[in-house]
C-alpha cells in the first residue's frame, strides 16, 4: 500500500515539476480533443470515439470476453464496436475529469477509494515509463485506494500530428 501511494506521489511530482514536451498551443490542441473524446463517452458514441482511438489499441483485457494477460494484445477498432458496451464501462471514468480549457489544466477528481488525474508528458516522465523522452503524451491515471485491492490504470494518449488518440492501458497491483 505504502509503495502505491510513493509511486502516485512520485507521478504527480513528475507531472508538477518536469519538462513538458507540449507548447502551449499543442496544449489547447490536445485538451480540445479530450474534451471531444469526453462529450464522445458520456454520449456513448462509439463510432465518435473512434476517431480518438489508435487502432488498434493495446492493453485492454477483458474486452471480448477472452482474459488477456499478454497487455501486448491489440484490440481492434471492430473489437472496441463489437463490444462497446464492455468497452464504454472500462473507460467511462474518464468522463469525469474537469478540463479548463482557459488554464489549460485538468482537475483532479477524487470519489472515495477512488482519485483520476491527468496530466502532459515530460521528458523524465517518459524515461522512467520506457518511452522515447520526446514522444509527446497526454495520460490518464486511475488510483484505487481500496485497501483489499489496491491498484491502478493509467491510460496513455498519443499526440502526433496535433492527433490525441488513445494508444493504451496499462494495469497495476
Amino acid at each position: 500500500m505504502k509503495k502505491l501511494i510513493l509511486m502516485l506521489l512520485l507521478l504527480i511530482s513528475v507531472f508538477s515539476f518536469s519538462k513538458e514536451n507540449f507548447t502551449e498551443n499543442e496544449k489547447i490542441i490536445a485538451l480540445k480533443q479530450f474534451v471531444e473524446f469526453q462529450k464522445a463517452l458520456k454520449n456513448k458514441d462509439i463510432n465518435t470515439l473512434k476517431n480518438y482511438i489508435d487502432n488498434p489499441v493495446y492493453g485492454f483485457n477483458y474486452i471480448d470476453g477472452k482474459s488477456y494477460t499478454d497487455y501486448e494484445v491489440p484490440v481492434s477498432h471492430e473489437e472496441i464496436v463489437k463490444y462497446k458496451t464492455k468497452f464504454l464501462n472500462e473507460i467511462k471514468e474518464m468522463a469525469l475529469l474537469k478540463v479548463d480549457l482557459n488554464s489549460n489544466t485538468v482537475k483532479k477528481y477524487k470519489n472515495g477509494d477512488l482519485e483520476i488525474t491527468a496530466g502532459f508528458s515530460t521528458t523524465e516522465n517518459n524515461e522512467g515509463w520506457g518511452l522515447d523522452p520526446d514522444e509527446k503524451t497526454f495520460e490518464v491515471f486511475y488510483y484505487y485506494d481500496d485497501p483489499e485491492f489496491p491498484g491502478y490504470n493509467r491510460y496513455v494518449f498519443k499526440f502526433e500530428n496535433n492527433k490525441l488518440k488513445l494508444h493504451a492501458l496499462y494495469v497495476g497491483p
